[in-house]
């Protein structure tokens, strides 16, 4: 896919959502405001748990302490699940919008209505990317061992050793020890990302295939999305670079969420206390990814739709054999 061919798939999204016949930033509307808002909700009662635990004590409190503390992590899984299945709602509805399909709010609840697949298929991408993930992280401390810091690591290590045991919180304020532990960590990242962002991008179309066949299951969605990317990669790499703008405005609503730990660092003091602090720059987070998901999100989702609809002719172009043996495979 050239520059060309590029520019061509977001001409003809930003003509996919001017002629939507239900307005895609509406679509987005209800789909970020739901999402914040449940993301809201969550850190209210989150707090409101915080709040419970702060006022128990001693060994009385302890099974109440054990009792709100799971609860929270249930609130937070929970969370965590249904922002999952919606958004992967949000894929559906985009790829219906880019076929010129009529799309409603109601289509958003694709992912709940194939509950089943979409569960084995994201339980099967995180195995996968969590898989390659630890083994990069392994190969990259295993290459660690083999650098001049690793000796300068354990040479610093040697003194905080008492009786068997390494003395953790004096060893973590050693500058000496620090310095050459922190090389280890581009090391290990750069292990981590060798592995991990290959087979990212060769499973990066498996949404697509998942809701677009969605009675096909979660194998052949993997499979599916791996045939498509064969040659890909690059060039969905480029398409993403092409969007750099909108990811770097993500990345500053991120920042704005933490604004009040970031004001600390700085010494500016709001003049409130620690969680309306909090609270504030939250909201203000929330009401900035609104607007800019409202703004630019429907032209960003229906141009990776469109990436996945070309996808298909044009591997029809392949030999007939390779083509013939390619659909056998997925089917």
């Amino acid at each position: 896919m050239d520059k060309y061919e590029r520019r061509e798939i977001k001409e003809h999204a930003k003509k996919a959502v001017e002629t939507a016949s239900y307005k895609p930033g509406k679509l987005v509307l209800v789909h970020t405001a739901v999402g914040s808002g449940l993301a809201l909700l969550i850190a209210l009662v989150s707090f409101l748990l915080d709040q419970k635990i702060a006022g128990t004590s001693g060994l009385g409190g302890m099974d109440s302490r054990s009792l709100l503390k799971t609860a929270q992590s249930v609130l937070n899984l929970l969370q965590m699940v249904v922002m999952v299945f919606w958004s992967i709602g949000l894929v559906s509805t985009f790829m219906g919008i880019n076929r010129g399909h009529d799309a409603q709010p109601k289509d958003l609840l694709a992912g709940f209505r194939n509950f089943g697949p979409v569960l084995r298929g994201k339980l099967l991408h995180g195995l996968i990317l969590t898989g390659a993930m630890f083994l990069g992280g392994y190969i990259g401390s295993f290459l660690f061992t083999m650098t001049p810091m690793s000796t300068a690591m354990m040479e610093a290590m040697e003194p905080y050793y008492v009786d068997g045991v390494v003395d953790y919180a004096q060893l973590m304020e050693d500058p000496a020890f620090l310095s050459a532990a922190l090389w280890s960590l581009p090391i290990m990242l750069g292990g981590m990302l060798a592995l991990a962002v290959p087979l990212f991008y060769r499973l990066r179309l498996m949404d697509y295939v998942l809701m677009d066949r969605p009675q096909k299951g979660a194998l052949y969605a993997m499979r599916g999305s791996k045939y498509l990317m064969r040659g890909k990669r690059w060039d969905l790499f480029k398409l993403d670079l092409s969007f750099w703008w909108f990811y770097l405005l993500e990345l500053l609503v991120l920042a704005l969420c933490y604004g009040d730990i970031i004001l600390q660092f700085a010494n500016v003091d709001l003049g409130v206390n620690q969680t309306v602090a909090f609270f504030i720059f939250y909201v203000l987070a929330l009401v900035a990814q609104l607007g800019l998901y409202v703004w630019k999100k429907p032209l960003l989702m229906t141009a990776y739709a469109a990436f996945y609809d070309a996808a298909w002719p044009q591997r029809q172009e392949e030999s007939s054999q390779e083509y013939a043996q390619s659909v056998e495979e997925l089917e």
